[in-house]
C-alpha cells in the first residue's frame, strides 16, 4: 500500500511540475529504436536522422529519469525497466490509434442534415 501511495504521489508530483512534455512520436522512435536495436536502421525506418532519434531517446529518458537503453558496440539494448515501458508505450500508441479512431466513427455521425 505505501508503494502504490509512494507511485501516486510521485506521478502528481511530476504532472505538477510541468515536466510532462512527452510526446507520441518519441514513444514511436522509442518502439522502433528497441525493435530494431540500432538508432541508424530506427532512424532510417522512421525517415530520420540519428542524430535526431539519439535526442529523442535522451529526452525520453531524461523526461522519465530513467535508462531506456544500454549503448554498447553492438547497438542499443533495452534495460530491464525499457523493456517494462516499452511495453506500455506500445499500449499508449494502440490507445491513441483507438482515440483517433472513434473521432472519425463520431464525425462521421454528426455528418448530415440538421
Amino acid at each position: 500500500m505505501m508503494l502504490i501511495q509512494a507511485h501516486h504521489a510521485y506521478v502528481r508530483r511530476f504532472l505538477c511540475m510541468g515536466a510532462s512534455r512527452m510526446e507520441l512520436y518519441q514513444l514511436r522512435t522509442f518502439i522502433v529504436v528497441a525493435e530494431e536495436g540500432n538508432v541508424t536502421r530506427a532512424a532510417t525506418r522512421l525517415g530520420l536522422t540519428p542524430p535526431s532519434v539519439s535526442a529523442q531517446i535522451k529526452h525520453l529518458e531524461e523526461e522519465l529519469n530513467v535508462q531506456l537503453f544500454v549503448r554498447t558496440s553492438q547497438g542499443m539494448l533495452l534495460t530491464e525497466h525499457g523493456t517494462l515501458l516499452r511495453t506500455r508505450a506500445e499500449h499508449t500508441l494502440q490507445a491513441a490509434a483507438a482515440m483517433v479512431g472513434e473521432a472519425a466513427r463520431l464525425q462521421a455521425c454528426l455528418v448530415g442534415e440538421v
